[in-house]
């Protein structure tokens, strides 16, 4: 099938043009809950793509053309009733009933991988995609699929995870609070204790599944947030609330806003929020989290073997929020495309200036990693905290060997 994106052009009237730009339409806005009428595809070919004067009588000869074309239309049906609504203007909706085998090979893998299914539940969804898939050599491949083994996948781990993620989801899309008790074999006085908050997001870092969640109070008369991390494996006996509580407190999709003891308010992006924790420990996230700081860090002169390991160790840590320049010591600036690629065959030492965003904590724990072969260049009280932690790092390591000797 062909998809073309045509906003913002102005273009002639042709067949060709007409036959593409209905096809966009239907594909970008027509679906079940929003079929268009024959005169809707008209108003949007001269508001959006510049066509105006289009006879609405000449849409339905243009379906029938792309229906050629593997396109599916259905006269569109009332929600309460499945009665196909008035004949007048004629509603239509557009679907792609078409998935091509590598997609659904690909959904397969996914779901033999993915510690929120079971070995036997993946292999019972992985049978009903296969049903989808139309080459036999695909549909083998399928059955091959199935036999992958999971050595590091805990059946106790994948216990009810898939269930409790989707109750978490449809929390969040409802804006609704949840109960659950909360296991941790490694904090004992978290152990079957029961929790209530409303989940704001659910992540996964390094192959496990987490919950960020929030509860809200006030004391002495002073609104305040707390935010919690939780792994889905410690979770247990989760339940939604009553609908008629709603969590009022959150009003932006992908964000988090935080109310404070002292009365104030901030609003952080849960991306920049979750990639600036690095290592995630379960719990209370403190206010200090929600403190990004932007540091920027030179490497010494080293290979672009040596400089692609430490860049790519940052990279999996920090993810957007780490950005790099590399440089070539004395010449330009090097390759950004294929820096992972061409290391091997590129001679010279290199320099990189990195700037990672993240809470003071995480920059200081890097700044000490990685102390051998990079430093703190800005802010400047990023390095006077880092100097003065070495200090102290010297002088316990120093009373240590003398009390030894």
């Amino acid at each position: 099938m062909v998809i073309l994106n045509l906003v913002g052009e102005k273009y002639p009237r042709d067949e060709s043009t007409y036959l593409y730009v209905i096809a966009e339409i239907y594909r970008k806005h027509s679906s079940k809950k929003n079929p268009l009428k024959d005169n809707d595809v008209v108003n949007l070919m001269a508001s959006e793509y510049g066509i105006p004067n289009v006879d609405r009588h000449i849409i339905k000869k243009y379906r029938e053309k792309l229906r050629a074309f593997g396109y599916v239309f259905d006269e569109a049906r009332d929600n309460e009733t499945n009665e196909i609504m008035p004949r007048k203007g004629r509603y239509y909706c557009y679907t792609d009933e078409s998935v091509d085998d590598e997609t659904l090979l690909t959904i397969c893998l996914l779901a033999k991988c993915n510690k929120s299914y079971f070995r036997g539940d993946a292999d019972v969804l992985i049978d009903n995609i296969s049903n989808l898939i139309a080459s036999d050599k695909s549909r083998e491949l399928t059955e091959e699929i199935k036999k992958i083994e999971l050595v590091d996948n805990s059946l106790e781990e994948s216990l009810d995870l898939s269930q409790n993620i989707r109750k978490v989801l449809i929390a969040i899309k409802k804006r609704q609070s949840i109960t659950f008790k909360h296991n941790n074999h490694m904090r004992k006085h978290f152990w079957g204790t029961l929790k209530r908050v409303y989940p704001q997001c659910v992540f996964v870092k390094n192959d496990e599944f987490y919950m960020l969640g929030t509860s809200y109070f006030t004391k002495n008369d002073i609104f305040t947030s707390h935010n919690y991390v939780f792994k889905f494996s410690h979770m247990s006996l989760i339940k939604p609330t009553k609908d008629s509580v709603k969590d009022i407190h959150q009003s932006k999709d992908g964000y988090l806003t935080l109310y404070s003891h002292d009365k104030s308010k901030k609003t952080v992006k849960i991306s920049d929020l979750l990639n600036s924790l690095g290592d995630i420990e379960e719990g209370l996230l403190y206010q200090r989290y929600f403190n990004l700081t932007e540091t920027v860090f030179e490497t010494d002169e080293m290979s672009l073997r040596s400089l692609s390991d430490i860049l790519v160790n940052l990279k999996n840590k920090y993810g957007p929020n780490l950005t790099f320049t590399i440089k070539k010591v004395g010449g330009n600036d090097a390759p950004q495309t294929e820096w992972e690629e061409i290391y091997d065959e590129v001679k010279g030492h290199f320099t990189a200036e990195i700037k990672i965003k993240a809470i003071p904590e995480e920059i200081i724990a890097t700044s000490l990693k990685y102390m051998n072969c990079m430093t703190i260049k800005s802010p400047e009280r990023m390095k006077k905290d880092f100097l003065s932690r070495i200090k102290v790092i010297n002088r316990l390591v120093t009373k240590k060997y003398l009390s030894s000797n």
